[in-house]
């Protein structure tokens, strides 16, 4: 383990070096991905006999560097696409109106008691005991036993739309803070407003029975505000004291995921009584382990091509109606010691099982390919609040790598385009009223 810990810290250093010391970019961040969960797994294994193979920490550092290598491909080809220089032009999205936003927000309170005593009903048919209290977790007890008879699919997706709201609201408030208020137009009143509608369309997501949304939502805006703040300045290179700095930020953004996560895990059941540590290191570092323990006891079986990483691809065909095989919701448990277990392998066990050797590391190579490419063309989008979300989808499964499969699985998925689609009819609805701020070319190096 410690031999994995030191050639990733290496890789992450060499990542950095390369990516202009931006810790955001999609290989450093991989980096730091794998290089987290595995000082996680470390730090809980000290003193016990468990440990990973040697090979399966070749492996991993492998793969890392064949995304690297694909990554600088596509770098080199998206600058070809987007130029050298930062396009001129960052896309200002004109307020809805105070009166507006007022009765939106009594709109989204309204779903939100709809999505209450939904969330509550739901709870009943579990058990009886059911309440206020602990309806999160019985509604967590019916969607992992399929024993949801029938959803109000009305109510869905008008849920779908509050909480996409939010990240279009997020969106004007980050705007504001980086670009400036004079520019936008606003009021205090109109912020306050716009706050708790944020807080609704979250509390509407929380409703749910998966805590994942929060790290998705965080992600948006940490990508929205961090990225936006680079196309707005003249920095083409990151110094250390502005390394330590986003470095610090995004440690504070972990712990704050952090605390709600837990605390999201209490009210539906997931965490049960387990200490922060120990929850930490099984929703983190245990996957390390679990991924060392599938590669030992892997057998190639029938299953149909690509059924776990392409999960949400072939749900939103079987929803299309095209039958395809869509059966593993969710993987086998498997012990990672001191009489713990768990189901969370990183993105490797995925990619592994579903394509062999061979597969994964083509995989990888397309992901930083892509990445590559998308990276660099925040030269040329960064200021689109559109192409800012489509790239925190991207950087929150390349973020995920290190614990599990998110890219893939769940980006292509029915919920995942339904945000897409409503997030961008609210830009193009408020893009007649656009506004773009002119700042200097900047050369990139």
């Amino acid at each position: 383990m410690l031999a994995l810990v030191l050639m990733l810290f290496l890789l992450t250093i060499f990542a950095l070096v390369s990516s202009n010391c931006d810790p955001m970019a999609p290989f450093p961040l991989v980096c730091e991905s794998f290089l987290l969960t595995s000082l996680i797994a470390l730090s809980n294994v000290i003193g016990t006999p468990v440990d990973i193979s040697f090979g399966t920490s070749l492996f991993i550092v492998s793969v890392l560097a064949a995304f690297a290598l694909s990554f600088f491909f596509g770098s080199a080809y998206g600058t070809t696409i987007a130029g050298k220089q930062y396009s001129n032009y960052v896309v200002i999205l004109r307020l809805p109106k105070k009166k507006i936003t007022f009765i939106y927000l009594i709109f989204c309170v309204f779903i939100l008691y709809l999505g209450i005593q939904n969330a509550i009903s739901t709870a009943l048919s579990v058990s009886v005991n059911a309440d206020y209290s602990n309806m999160m977790e019985y509604n967590r007890a019916a969607s992992v036993h399929g024993t949801i008879e029938s959803r109000n699919m009305a109510l869905t997706l008008v849920s779908f739309f509050v909480q996409v709201s939010g990240y279009f609201y997020s969106y004007l408030l980050i705007q504001k803070i980086v670009i400036g208020e004079e520019k936008v137009g606003t009021s205090l009143l109109q912020s306050k407003l716009e706050m708790i509608v944020i807080l609704v369309s979250l509390l509407i997501s929380a409703l749910g029975s998966g805590r994942t949304f929060m790290l998705q939502y965080i992600c948006f805006v940490f990508i929205a505000a961090y990225y936006l703040n680079i196309f707005k300045s003249k920095r083409t290179r990151l110094g250390l004291n502005r390394l330590f700095s986003v470095i610090k930020r995004m440690f504070v953004a972990f712990v704050i995921f952090f605390a709600v996560f837990q605390t999201l895990g209490l009210l539906t059941g997931k965490t049960g009584k387990s200490s922060w540590d120990e929850m930490l290191f099984g929703y983190s570092g245990a996957a390390i382990i679990a991924l060392d323990r599938s590669l030992e006891v892997y057998k190639p079986d029938n299953r149909f091509f690509g059924e776990e990483t392409f999960f949400g691809f072939y749900g939103l065909l079987n929803a299309c109606g095209i039958s395809v095989p869509n059966d593993i919701h969710f993987l086998p448990f498997v012990s990672v010691g001191k009489g713990k277990s768990t189901n969370i392998y990183t993105a490797l066990r995925t990619y592994y099982y579903d394509f062999g050797l061979v597969g994964v590391y083509i995989i990888e190579c397309l992901i930083g390919f892509f990445a590559g490419i998308a990276y660099h063309l925040l030269r040329k989008w960064g200021g689109h609040p559109i192409y800012l979300m489509l790239y925190s989808f991207l950087i929150y499964g390349i973020a995920m790598q290190g614990i599990g499969e998110c890219l893939i699985r769940f980006v292509l998925s029915i919920s995942q385009l339904v945000y897409i689609i409503i997030f961008s009819l609210l830009v193009l609805l408020y893009g007649k009223r656009t506004l773009f701020a002119q700042y200097e070319h900047r050369s990139v190096r």
